[in-house]
């Protein structure tokens, strides 16, 4: 499945030997970011919006001192 062209950059990764973006959805999968966030949301649901957010590939642990951020992580 090709991607949109603005999308490309999304994708990008650097390297030794040089920087990539992938032409096409990387694996195969036409909806790899629901395939990802599904099963985080049931693994994290009791955390979400209380001690964490997650958006697509990123988990962003909050708290209020770094004893607890430690232990959340």
């Amino acid at each position: 499945m090709n991607m949109k062209e603005g999308h490309k950059e999304r994708t990008g990764f650097t390297v030794p030997s040089g920087h990539y973006e992938f032409k096409k959805l990387p694996f195969g999968l036409a909806n790899s970011p629901s395939k990802f966030q599904r099963p985080i949301d049931a693994v994290l649901k009791y955390l979400i919006g209380k001690e964490c957010w997650v958006y697509m590939d990123y988990v962003v642990v909050f708290s209020k001192n770094g004893a607890k951020h430690e232990r959340l992580l």
